[in-house]
């Protein structure tokens, strides 16, 4: 039977590779769009999605409170519970699916008076129905993908919906050249997404055959008023991460233009990679996480987290790093100047990257140890404090974007960052915060000095090509000498090292066996 390391690795490596073919069509489909159409469709379709993130908040953070609920019957072999669970996930996942449609109608005939809908675009409602239904229909006959989740084998569906996205892309890049247009790409991305989920429920039903099979266990009260507790302290979660995250665009809509925010959805588009990127690692080992709470000590747990911490910081110490001094360069050399924004929008996106990025582990660990109540009121607090932050500073200082973006990292600053730890480490690990904001201290010290140091430098490299990549390899140099130097010595850098030269060993083992078999 496989361990939890052997099927965290399967998922962080099938979430990487394919999150590089995933990427790479993405960008191409992303110039295609941005060839085929002018700024403002691509303004509409920012704005669309941020209203629809929204009225996503119904879902009421299903997924994540059902993968804790399955974690134990899983271990268990429960398949009654687990059919009692997955019909009760399906249930409500088409109820959720029904409220986000009537809500979306509900809000066409307001639309103007919402955002500022620029001239020029033909079929805005044909074309707001049609997201509409790109978004509802994720929730449709998919609630089979939480048991692959649960299980630790997000990779099987990690591998559909990559060749999905594969075929996807080959079939709506030459149609966007040929038709320019805008309604048949979103007709052809519901078809996939309804694809992709028809293949999970089939392969669900085939892999876990033993779920059907049983009887249904009695759903009772007690387990469904948790379940209803924990669903009700995350969808306050959720609004808060909604909030910090889409309503800017509505914010950039009405106080500025529909246009700068489609200009910022570029920045948007290449820092979401990165995020994306980093999810995959994470969020893989989150089952592993939970599995790992059920069954070691605290202390073993503690010290997985502070690897899991490093790891977030090395990873956004590097990331972060080359976002700075290449995101502009790249938007020059990829879109011309005309879609340039200055550089002050650049550095508060980037301070929100490395915020939202060290915070990963304490997000994985709280929700793995199932503390949704404790802080369920601070998201409403947050997205009040947000909205406020950045329309004070966007209209009363007049900061334009850059006060938008420093709404949510503000607000964020003055809630989350100091709640969510606490909680963690007074319920989960028993120790004291001051552990974990001394190391975050540390980390945020050598970070800061790595940016300014390789900003400073990069400054006065000139804008070309040859610069670009010039500025890539200070930036690559710098970061991971930095790393290596100051870190080389402690406990978690000499855990992923030898990880990583494990795994190079038995890759260059098995190259050479089958080098000599070919002899």
């Amino acid at each position: 039977m496989e361990g939890r390391k052997e099927k965290a690795s399967r998922n962080i490596i099938v979430g990487l590779i394919g999150q590089i073919i995933t990427m790479v069509l993405s960008f191409v489909s992303r110039t295609v769009f941005l060839y085929c159409f002018t700024k403002e469709y691509v303004g509409i379709s920012s704005l669309f999605s941020g209203i629809f993130s929204f009225l996503t908040l119904a879902d009421l953070g299903m997924e994540a409170s059902m993968t804790v609920r399955l974690y134990k019957p899983l271990a268990l072999s429960d398949w009654s519970l687990l059919k009692t669970l997955l019909r009760y996930y399906r249930r409500i996942y088409n109820i959720i699916a029904t409220v986000i449609f009537v809500a979306g109608l509900a809000l066409l005939p307001f639309l103007n008076l919402i955002v500022d809908i620029p001239s020029g675009i033909e079929n805005v409602q044909l074309i707001y129905v049609l997201m509409l239904l790109n978004t509802c229909v994720t929730y449709l006959f998919i609630y089979r993908k939480i048991v692959f989740v649960a299980d630790q084998k997000k990779y099987v569906t990690d591998i559909v919906q990559y060749c999905i996205t594969i075929v996807q892309y080959a079939v709506l890049i030459p149609l966007l050249l040929v038709t320019h247009s805008y309604i048949i790409y979103l007709l052809v991305q519901c078809g996939f997404q309804l694809l992709y989920n028809a293949i999970i429920m089939i392969l669900g039903k085939h892999k876990y055959t033993q779920i059907d099979a049983a009887l249904e266990a009695p759903f009772d009260t007690e387990l469904r008023k948790e379940i209803k507790g924990d669903m009700t302290a995350i969808s306050l979660h959720r609004i808060g991460d909604v909030v910090s995250t889409h309503s800017w665009t509505i914010l950039a809509s009405s106080c500025i233009s529909v246009v700068v925010v489609g200009m910022y959805s570029n920045y948007q588009l290449v820092i979401g990679y990165i995020k994306v990127f980093m999810d995959r690692v994470f969020y893989a080992i989150s089952p592993s996480v939970g599995n790992m709470i059920v069954t070691e000590e605290k202390k073993t747990v503690y010290g997985f987290f502070n690897k899991m911490l490093f790891a977030a910081f090395a990873l956004t110490v590097f990331c972060g790093n080359c976002l700075l001094c290449l995101l502009n360069p790249f938007i020059r050399i990829w879109l011309t100047e005309s879609y340039l924004l200055p550089q002050t929008v650049v550095i508060v996106a980037i301070i929100s990257f490395y915020l939202t990025s060290m915070r990963k582990p304490v997000l994985i660990f709280k929700e793995a140890y199932g503390f949704f109540k404790n802080d369920r009121y601070r998201p409403l607090l947050e997205s009040g404090i947000n909205i406020a932050i950045s329309l004070g500073l966007c209209k009363g200082l007049g900061l334009g974007l850059e006060g938008i973006l420093l709404g949510p990292v503000l607000s964020y600053l003055l809630s989350a960052f100091w709640i969510e730890p606490y909680i963690l480490f007074k319920n989960g690990f028993r120790m004291e915060l001051g552990l974990y904001f001394k190391r975050y201290a540390i980390y945020a010290v050598f970070a800061t000095s790595v940016f300014s140091l390789t900003a400073t430098i990069c400054k006065w490299i000139s804008p070309s090509i040859k610069g670009f990549l010039l500025s890539g390899v200070l930036c690559v140099l710098v970061a991971c000498g930095s790393i290596i130097v100051v870190f080389g010595r402690t406990e978690e850098f000499k855990w992923f090292s030898d990880i990583a030269l494990r795994v190079i060993k038995r890759f260059l083992k098995k190259r050479w066996r089958g080098e000599s078999s070919n002899d």
